[in-house]
């Protein structure tokens, strides 16, 4: 279990961890931020840079990503595996996709979070 963390004046915290970053969420559930784990390879970056170069009609499909110092600040999007929300056949086709990284919106639009596996698959 981590410590809370106090950044951008608002308190985060943390929600999950995959295999390279810390994922932390804000008390209203509307952003989420990623560490990254370790120093071997920055995904912050990776990530970011995946975002900023997406077309507006992929950029529409992936959770809204903007980096401050290094660190991911991402719109929260519940994953499916904590929702109990069905999916339609596109969406069960984007989810396969990618690698099952993707999640509702507080908008209810369904979205990929883990842009590295954005249609990998």
């Amino acid at each position: 279990n981590r410590e809370p963390l106090y950044f951008n004046n608002e308190l985060w915290e943390f929600y999950d961890c995959g295999l390279t970053r810390y994922v932390y969420v804000n008390k209203d559930k509307t952003m989420v931020i990623k560490l990254n784990i370790g120093n071997s390879i920055n995904y912050n970056e990776k990530e970011f840079r995946i975002y900023q170069e997406a077309s507006i009609e992929n950029k529409q499909k992936m959770a809204e990503t903007e980096m401050f110092q290094g660190i991911i600040i991402q719109e929260y999007c519940e994953p499916i595996k904590f929702s109990n929300k069905k999916l339609n056949i596109a969406q069960t086709v984007m989810y396969q996709k990618c690698r099952k990284e993707c999640g509702f919106n507080n908008k209810g639009e369904f979205k990929c979070f883990d842009l590295d596996e954005f249609y990998k698959y």
